[in-house]
């Protein structure tokens, strides 16, 4: 997405806050990291979660239960494995799997 009005830029800005995601609509995922990688594997993450959100609202509609989990657990799942240098580590498998799948081909762009 390119951002080509200051206004829109700081609208984006402010909607982010303290986050490192949001959802455009119109446009889709957008993410922001310390580096690419963070960036480009917080957007991987969102995805699937959104992914696996419209799926369990489908399963749900034919009358079988949600189960959530308790905000403890998603509090220690949030602080374990988000912070900058994992989420970085996370993402050289699938930049390694890219580059397999590419022939290194993304090194061309």
């Amino acid at each position: 997405m390119v951002v080509q009005q200051e206004e829109e830029s700081a609208a984006l800005a402010e909607s982010l806050g303290e986050g490192k995601g949001i959802i455009l609509r119109n446009y889709g995922l957008l993410t922001v990291g310390g580096t690419v990688d963070e960036a480009a594997y917080l957007f991987l993450l969102i995805e699937k979660s959104c992914k696996i959100q419209l799926a369990a609202d489908a399963a749900s509609s034919t009358s079988r239960e949600k189960m959530y989990i308790d905000d403890e657990a998603a509090r220690f799942i949030y602080e374990n494995t988000s912070d900058p240098e994992s989420l970085f580590a996370e993402f050289q498998g699938y930049l390694q799997w890219e580059s397999a799948i590419s022939h290194d081909g993304y090194k061309a762009l």
